[in-house]
């Protein structure tokens, strides 16, 4: 059984806070996410690539290579991971 996270998801993603802007190419429209860039610890042991976290319902249809724009950088989406409760974590690849 889901449960409703609505409010959950909305405060997570109020721009004033903890989300960035994003422009959802298969859309067109402008949708608030949770992003993580890259990171790579100093002794270059562990990392992972950036990736972009939002309400699954602003991503209907997405499919692999739909790309994010964030920050004017465009990054194409490699694979998608919906929870099942509205969440949707997106894995990003910088387009060069």
């Amino acid at each position: 059984m889901a449960f409703d996270r609505t409010n959950e998801h909305n405060a997570m993603l109020d721009t004033d806070e903890f989300a960035v802007d994003a422009v959802f190419s298969r859309s067109g429209l402008t949708v608030a996410v949770i992003f993580d860039d890259d990171y790579q610890d100093p002794m270059g042991i562990e990392a992972s690539g950036p990736m972009a976290q939002g309400k699954a319902s602003d991503f209907t249809g997405v499919i692999h290579g739909d790309t994010l724009t964030i920050s004017s950088v465009v990054y194409k989406i490699t694979n998608t991971q919906p929870d099942g409760n509205g969440w949707i974590t997106l894995r990003l690849r910088k387009t060069t």
